[in-house]
């Protein structure tokens, strides 16, 4: 997939339906990702999350959406807006 923030672009691969549930379309990103996609204390909230095991702890989010769009081989497929969020200690994209 892709993740598209204002001028700033990363590609990765992601885990799809982890069980993770959001409000809203959300993904979730390491911390090292976050500073290729532009992420700064400038342009982000800081927001308490709760993680696997129901504990907490505070991450990132984008205050605003960025879009995303899945990087297939065989079809074009719509990007849709996302709410990016980043957590200390996560290793993959969910």
């Amino acid at each position: 997939m892709r993740i598209k923030s204002g001028e700033h672009s990363v590609t990765a691969v992601a885990v799809a339906n982890s069980g993770f549930e959001a409000s809203e379309p959300q993904v979730v990103i390491p911390l090292e990702l976050a500073g290729k996609l532009g992420i700064t204390r400038g342009n982000t909230l800081i927001e308490e999350f709760e993680v696997a095991g129901g504990v907490k702890t505070l991450g990132y989010r984008l205050e605003k959406p960025a879009l995303l769009e899945r990087d297939l081989e065989d079809r074009e497929s719509p990007a849709v807006e996302v709410v990016v969020s980043a957590l200390p200690g996560e290793r993959e994209v969910i």
